[in-house]
């Protein structure tokens, strides 16, 4: 049940961006309450924030020009970042 208010908020972000209208008018058009709107927003904003994860950046001898990154993400959202040095 909350995976799918989850999943059914985010689907509203998504469609409130591409709308460019502000936020206000958006969910007068869309017949939400604003207050409901505002807080989804913050916690899908909360709960993103929390699954950031930084990546220390790490010097390296290998000059720029003999990099290759290749960066993927799997269906689970699982990111794979592979470098290589030419």
């Amino acid at each position: 049940m909350e995976n799918e208010k989850n999943t059914i908020w985010q689907e509203i972000f998504a469609d409130y961006r591409k709308s460019e209208l502000s936020q206000r008018a958006y969910c007068k058009e869309n017949n939400l309450k604003y207050s409901t709107f505002a807080y989804w927003r913050n916690r899908l904003s909360k709960r993103a924030k929390e699954q950031f994860v930084e990546i220390p950046i790490v010097k390296s001898d290998v000059k720029e020009d003999n990099l290759f990154l290749n960066l993927s993400m799997d269906s689970n959202g699982e990111i794979t970042i592979r470098i290589k040095a030419k």
